[in-house]
């Protein structure tokens, strides 16, 4: 069991990075997408947030996840 629960914190990690990782990128192309109206960076800023909303759930999967793994234990 603390295999799983050492691979779940390891998937955290890595979500935990993306999602900080995408979020710089949202930084960069805020100010072009909501200054400069540059169609572009506002598609990819939608992508950004789709992206970063699937993340913020993939790590309440995981933290439930590993909070009923150590329960069991």
């Amino acid at each position: 069991m603390s295999e799983a629960i050492a691979a779940l914190r390891a998937k955290r990690a890595a979500a935990v990075q993306r999602a900080t990782e995408l979020a710089d990128e949202r930084s960069a192309c805020s100010y072009a997408a909501n200054v400069q109206y540059d169609v572009e960076a506002r598609q990819r800023l939608s992508e950004i947030n789709s992206d970063l909303a699937l993340y913020e759930n993939e790590l309440r999967e995981i933290d439930a996840a590993i909070v009923a793994m150590q329960e069991v234990a």
